[in-house]
């Protein structure tokens, strides 16, 4: 049996794929617990930021982030660099540098608290004088992982197998074994290239896990037939 950490992770993925999208807004907590920290430094790695000629910057209309941000802010002409000034609502103030006015926030990152901050990326010349304004904004850091926040009802590996249980069971799963179709009706099939691989991925998952018995034979079945 693979590791609980590792079962609940996929569990999680696929549970969320195939059913519904929650956010819950986790106040964060003075002391890092041990997936707080790999949270909070995975939280300084934007996430596909934009280049201008390059790459997109898909973030145009987000207002809030746990990752650190990049804005599609644009150069003005004699810029020698610019002042990433940013003010949180507890009036701190978080400033850099940098050559580009479209740089991810990762450097002042870290010691923003989470909340309501401003941004303002003013050009300067050589001298440190201001020659205007590349973009400003107001936005919201939200708060990364830092659990977990209270103890699990079960092992973490007999939740994910109990949760595959009753998935395998739906009857927009049943529908494909009877049909060799998804079933019409289940609205979320209509994202194919999310929903049908996570259904492989889940259906194979449950397979090895329990090996030898009919559950592990329909499973595979599922799987093929999804994947035709």
């Amino acid at each position: 049996m693979k590791s609980s950490i590792h079962n609940f992770t996929l569990i999680a993925f696929i549970t969320v794929i195939l059913t519904s999208f929650t956010t819950n807004k986790v106040k964060a907590e003075s002391t890092l617990t041990k997936f707080g920290a790999i949270a909070k430094a995975e939280s300084l790695i934007p996430i596909r930021p934009g280049v201008p000629g390059k790459t997109p910057f898909w973030n145009g209309s987000a207002q809030q982030f746990i990752y650190a941000p990049a804005f599609d802010y644009k150069p003005i002409a004699g810029t020698a660099k610019y002042l990433y000034k940013i003010t949180c609502e507890d009036n701190t103030t978080h400033n850099f540098i940098n050559k580009v006015p479209y740089a991810a926030l990762s450097e002042a990152w870290e010691t923003m608290p989470i909340g309501l901050f401003e941004l303002q990326v003013i050009a300067q010349n050589r001298a440190g004088d201001s020659i205007g304004l590349s973009g400003s904004g107001k936005y919201y850091k939200a708060a990364y992982f830092n659990g977990p926040y209270h103890q699990p009802v079960m092992p973490y590996d007999q939740s994910a197998v109990l949760a595959l249980d009753q998935l395998m069971k739906k009857d927009y799963v049943e529908y494909w074994l009877t049909n060799n179709v998804p079933d019409p009706k289940y609205l979320n099939y209509r994202y194919p290239a999310k929903i049908y691989s996570a259904l492989v991925i889940g259906a194979i998952t449950y397979a090895q896990l329990k090996p030898g018995t009919d559950d592990a034979t329909r499973s595979i079945k599922l799987a093929k037939i999804v994947a035709d």
